[in-house]
């Protein structure tokens, strides 16, 4: 399989997440208490190193740090990672980790933590299992050299081993634990999976505490249990990827966001079987599907047009190819 440059209609190449919330719960948040609704009806465990429910992840992110981040041009920066140097013709990362830094258990950060996390997602990885699996493609051996400096062989020179290195770091006696302590802006306060979860502020966290002190977060089984504790004003806001969401884009009364997530999806195509085989083929179904109107009617507006599997928005896609929608140039690459 091999990815046809051109193919991305999931609501937003790098798959925003509608954060609808209505203007009169705005007012909610002023007591410091943010009431979220996500579908889950799977997981059980918040140990972000196992797959989970995608909305779920952006939970997760709450509470878990990496180190490295990805910001908002799309760019890996350091994190929990205070400097790093490249040795071994950029095959080798000395990597500090930050000092100050503590888990929610309230045990400091150190380099035996970080190496602790990698070796769990290697031998999950090693399984064919793990949310960060692909981190094996990347890294050779992790070794922490002290308590503060993690040594990371890697398989080749390349720049995006950086944005590989954003997966959550925990402790080391609790990479395995169904609710491990993490270092984010957020701590747990009780789960109870497909009902609730409570999160509180860290106050301890070592950026500037949030303002939002309490989010409380009710779990739905469906799309249309979602929404109907939104539209009752059960929820503050929603987070969902629903095409049906694309009615509460627009209006006086709700406040829709859009957000990065973790998640890419595109479409792929398989060159090697007849017809796709032949180019002119895959050429004339480009020129033949009308993403712009897809997106508008199918996707109510939730979606974004994309030449390529990297958002248009960010500083990679200035390169890319631009497609047309031209039946006409279909028809002639058929005949």
């Amino acid at each position: 399989m091999r990815s046809i440059s051109s193919i991305i209609i999931k609501l937003v190449a790098l798959m925003t997440v509608l954060v609808l919330m209505p203007l009169q719960g705005l007012a909610t948040t002023m007591d410091h208490t943010l009431t979220l609704g996500v579908i889950s009806t799977k997981t059980t465990s918040l140990n972000p190193l196992v797959s989970q429910e995608r909305e779920f992840q952006s939970l997760t992110a709450l509470m878990y740090e990496g180190l490295y981040a990805i910001d908002d041009d799309y760019r890996p920066q350091k994190h929990l990672a205070e400097d790093c140097s490249v040795s071994n013709g950029g095959k080798t990362l000395t990597i500090n980790i930050r000092s100050g830094v503590k888990f929610h258990n309230g045990k400091e950060l150190t380099a035996y933590d970080v190496e602790a996390t990698i070796n769990e997602i290697l031998r999950l990885a090693n399984e064919g299992q793990g949310q960060y699996l692909q981190l094996k493609y990347f890294i050779a051996s992790a070794s922490a050299n002290n308590g503060k400096t993690i040594i990371i062989k890697l398989n080749r020179a390349y720049y995006g081993n950086y944005y590989a290195l954003t997966f959550p770091i925990l402790p080391r006696e609790e990479v395995q634990s169904t609710q491990p302590s993490g270092t984010g802006p957020y701590k747990l306060d009780r789960f109870v999976p497909k009902d609730y979860l409570y999160l509180s502020a860290n106050e301890n966290w070592w950026k500037e505490p949030p303002t939002v002190k309490n989010i409380n977060v009710n779990f739905s089984a469906t799309n249309k249990d979602l929404i109907s504790d939104y539209e009752f004003n059960v929820l503050d806001a929603a987070i969902t990827r629903s095409a049906a969401a694309g009615q509460y884009r627009t209006g006086l009364t709700n406040l829709n966001i859009s957000y990065r997530t973790r998640q890419l999806e595109t479409l792929l195509m398989c060159f090697n079987e007849f017809p796709l085989d032949d180019v002119r083929v895959r050429q004339a179904i480009r020129y033949a599907i009308d993403f712009d109107s897809i997106a508008a009617s199918v996707y109510m507006g939730t979606a974004e047009r994309t030449d390529t599997p990297i958002p248009s928005s960010i500083w990679l896609y200035n390169n890319a190819i631009q497609h047309e929608y031209n039946p006409d140039k279909a028809r002639e690459l058929l005949a």
